[in-house]
């Protein structure tokens, strides 16, 4: 079961096909851009727009990279010059990479992978801008505040819980599934609320283990961990299994 925001799906159910897996699509998440125009984002608008002031711009998923960059060009037909860009994920930074923006990229998948890298251990009076999703984890913004760094929180999409009826389901997953694709811990707790009942027999494959302890603590008893959450990575782990 591949449970990527439908947009992302395309790459994961291609290579598990040609691999010689039954992919089946059930999206648990959905991702909204915020509306840019209104009063309520003048803020980031305000902070895309001294996009030259930051030293850094970091993109903490494939989706703050799309919809980041999508509205750094709206502002930017040049991209300014001296701004350091870092991707969380290979992911993110192919997402860049398809806009024009080249960026670095840190080995792990996750704040506290990013965290470890050489360029983000002194940082002095850096200004650094930190393009998100609403709502998410506090810890990448407080440790480079700890270490110097004022930093500068856009959020521009919303992720909510995709909502399935029971026909639905049923049509989509007419029996059980034998291994299931996770890249969030939100996308575990979107899992939950579905209640499907063979969810904890199935192989769970997720990118952290900060995911697998939460996947652990609901029960899940066959829980294995990816190098990553890419669809590379994610493959590569379902192989290892089987």
């Amino acid at each position: 079961m591949v449970t990527r925001p439908a947009h992302l799906q395309q790459g994961a159910i291609q290579r598990l096909t040609q691999a010689g897996y039954e992919p089946v699509s059930l999206p648990l998440l959905q991702i909204t851009p915020i509306e840019i125009d209104t009063s309520a984002a003048s803020s980031v608008r305000s902070h895309i727009l001294n996009l030259d002031l930051y030293s850094k711009v970091i993109f903490i998923s494939r989706n703050a990279a799309r919809i980041g960059a999508d509205l750094i060009d709206q502002y930017w037909p040049q991209l300014p010059v001296g701004v350091e860009w870092i991707a969380i994920g290979q992911g993110t930074a192919d997402e860049l990479s398809q806009a024009g923006i080249q960026a670095a990229i840190n080995p792990g998948i996750d704040s506290e992978a990013l965290l470890d890298s050489s360029q983000l251990q002194e940082l002095g009076d850096q200004r650094i801008l930190l393009i998100k999703g609403v709502g998410g984890r506090e810890l990448l913004q407080q440790e480079l505040e700890r270490r110097g760094a004022k930093v500068d929180p856009i959020a521009i999409y919303h992720r909510s819980a995709c909502v399935y009826t029971d026909t639905e389901l049923n049509a989509q997953l007419a029996e059980a599934v034998d291994a299931i694709l996770l890249t969030s811990g939100e996308a575990l707790s979107a899992l939950e609320q579905l209640n499907l009942p063979w969810r904890h027999q199935c192989l769970l494959i997720v990118p952290s283990e900060r995911i697998a302890t939460q996947a652990s603590e609901m029960n899940y008893q066959n829980v294995q961990i990816a190098a990553g959450a890419s669809d590379s990575a994610m493959l590569d782990a379902l192989n290892l299994h089987y």
